[in-house]
C-alpha cells in the first residue's frame, strides 16, 4: 500500500477528529485538535470546486470559526489532482475542505498525538512517478 493511501486509512480509523483550533495566514493552515494537528502551506482551500480561502482574504476569520472550528472531520478522501497528492477532509457540516499544496518540499503534514506522522514530499521519487 502507497504511503498516501496509508495515511487516508489510518485518518479513516481514528474519525471523527474535532477541531478545536484552526490559524490561517495566507500561506499556511493551521488545523488541530487534542492529540492531533494537520499544517499546509498553499494558497488557497476550496469546498469542493470553489474557493472558499484565498491568500489573503479579509473575511476568512469569520468563515473558519463558523464554518470549521469547532466542527468534526468525519470522513478523508484522496485528491488525486496534479501535481500532487492532497487530502480532502470532509466536515461535519458536509463542508469538503480541498487543499492545494503550493510547495514541492513537504507541503503539508498531519501528526497525531500517538507520535504517528505523515509527511507530504512531491519532491520524493514515489511522489513523482505515482508509486504511491
Amino acid at each position: 500500500m502507497s504511503y498516501f493511501f496509508n495515511f487516508i486509512n489510518t485518518l479513516k480509523t481514528k474519525c471523527p477528529l474535532h477541531i478545536n483550533r484552526v490559524e490561517w495566514d495566507g500561506t499556511s493552515l493551521y488545523m488541530g485538535g487534542i492529540k492531533w494537528n494537520y499544517n499546509f502551506l498553499g494558497d488557497w482551500v476550496a469546498n469542493g470546486e470553489v474557493m472558499i480561502i484565498g491568500c489573503h482574504d479579509d473575511n476568512i476569520n469569520a468563515f473558519i470559526n463558523e464554518q470549521i472550528v469547532e466542527k468534526e472531520i468525519i470522513d478523508v478522501q484522496p485528491s488525486l489532482d496534479l501535481p500532487s497528492y492532497d487530502p480532502i477532509f470532509i466536515l461535519s457540516n458536509n463542508i469538503q475542505l480541498k487543499f492545494f499544496s503550493t510547495s514541492i518540499i513537504e507541503p503539508w503534514t498531519f501528526k497525531f498525538g500517538d507520535g504517528d506522522m505523515f509527511v507530504a514530499s512531491p519532491s520524493d521519487a514515489k511522489w513523482i512517478y505515482k508509486e504511491l
